[in-house]
């Protein structure tokens, strides 16, 4: 299962494309946020690629969150954080403990995992 959603993350950059897609396309955000669709379009692409890699720049946000709340739309402030991909804990096991957990290979991968410093 993890696996399978560190795969969906690095083909899809979230939480920009889920953002994106709540609001019905990239030409209805980039109407909201007043820029260009290719702006919109960079929020989905990799940063190697001159993207933002999933994120969403912060000074949209709040432009986001009120159009998002006129329409009906169900978007929180949390929405523009990727999930947590945090390894489980070591505890009793109640807690995902036994679960498994994705070893990924950088050397293997098509966008290698890399250290932030």
């Amino acid at each position: 299962m993890l696996c399978s959603i560190i795969e969906y993350l690095r083909m899809h950059h979230e939480p920009a494309a889920t953002i994106i897609a709540k609001f019905g396309g990239i030409r209805e955000v980039a109407s909201i946020v007043d820029v260009n669709v290719h702006t919109v379009t960079k929020w989905r692409l990799s940063k190697d690629k001159g993207g933002t890699g999933g994120s969403v720049p912060h000074w949209h946000v709040p432009k986001l969150i009120a159009e998002a709340e006129s329409r009906g739309v169900d978007l929180t402030y949390s929405d523009f954080f990727a999930p947590s991909m945090a390894a489980p804990s070591s505890d009793d096991g109640k807690n995902g403990a036994d679960a498994p957990v994705c070893h990924v290979n950088p050397a293997a991968s098509a966008s290698p995992v890399r250290a932030v410093s």
